[in-house]
């Protein structure tokens, strides 16, 4: 009994602890325009609690009442591990990003992203704790397992549900055949990420090339991050430019929205209105861009009326940093 509760905390541990740290980084870079937590936390719920336990009912009642009728029990175990527990668990991890990239705060590559791969991560957790609690008889064994997935098996749900959840992002402002021709290519991309690990763990000979490919896959997916945030980057820059232009923004406070650095230190604006100028004028700057791919009439009104009241916004923020500046 105590060494059962022993083991129940160390699993515990080691499966939220990482995890955790991994949901944190994913938020944290997402430096531009870092989603709400509270998004990032009910994507990351749904992959811990709702996506797991859908995916494990199905999955059970798919391998008993199908495989195990059709395919002898080895071939069925085979079949179960590499196809259906793919198709099945992506399409339960991502079927919430089909309801939420509707909300306004999902908007670009980068957001899809951060909320699949949140999904992915809350799956990878749950899933890590009934492994390491149910799966190991040893301190020993348990750390080695922990390593094993918290480093690849994670990764791979992350990997597959970030591509979902990136591939969602780009069809938001498309027309409705392309929307549906992204969203599927991104479920069958997440369905072979997922599926071609499972493959390659199956077979001693060939786990060494399942951790190759996770490995160059995650290196892909940071690339694809960075490609990202380098263009939200240049919207800023051309966007806020352009405020500039037409006279609607002082080049004093907006030329610094695309800087990164500088616009997170204090002194170039008031610092009661800083941060929420840097929120604004970065909202602002994604409205405009995304207004241009817009093509639904009601939609296109609301994202103008959006720019106008945000840029109304801007312009009395530095209005008022002004009088109190030329007050000191």
């Amino acid at each position: 009994m105590v060494k059962e509760l022993g083991m129940f905390w160390f699993s515990l541990f080691f499966s939220v602890i990482p995890i955790l740290f991994y949901l944190y980084i994913l938020w944290w870079l997402d430096k531009y325009e870092r989603e709400p937590i509270k998004l990032v936390l009910i994507h990351f719920l749904w992959g811990m609690i709702g996506a797991i336990f859908l995916s494990g009912l199905f999955s059970t009642i798919f391998y008993r009442f199908i495989l195990l009728k059709l395919l002898d029990p080895e071939l069925s175990e085979l079949f179960a591990t590499i196809i259906s527990a793919p198709l099945i668990e992506e399409a339960f991890k991502g079927i919430i990003l089909i309801f939420t990239f509707r909300k306004i705060n999902f908007d670009n590559l980068t957001d899809g992203i951060v909320y699949g791969g949140s999904i992915g991560l809350g799956f990878g957790m749950t899933e890590n704790f009934l492994y390491f609690f149910f799966g190991t008889n040893s301190f020993s064994d348990l750390i080695y397992l922990a390593i094993l997935r918290n480093l690849f098996s994670v990764s791979t749900h992350f990997l597959a549900s970030a591509t979902f959840g990136a591939f969602i992002a780009i069809s938001k402002f498309r027309p409705i055949k392309s929307k549906i021709t992204y969203i599927l290519s991104g479920y069958i991309v997440s369905v072979g990420i997922h599926a071609i690990w499972n493959f390659t763990v199956s077979y001693s000979f060939t786990f060494l090339v399942g951790i190759f490919f996770i490995i160059i896959s995650l290196i892909v997916m940071f690339a694809l991050l960075q490609l990202s945030l380098y263009f939200e980057r240049n919207i800023l820059l051309y966007e806020m430019n352009d405020e500039i232009q037409n006279g609607y923004l002082s080049d004093k406070f907006a030329s610094i929205i695309p800087n990164y650095k500088l616009r997170n230190l204090p002194g170039w604006i008031d610092e009661h209105f800083r941060k929420d100028y840097i929120k604004i004028a970065t909202t602002l700057a994604f409205r405009k861009n995304q207004l241009k791919y817009i093509q639904k009439k009601e939609l296109k009104e609301t994202y103008e009326n959006e720019i106008i009241s945000l840029r109304n916004k801007l312009m009395q923020l530095e209005h008022e940093s002004k009088i109190i500046s030329n007050s000191k």
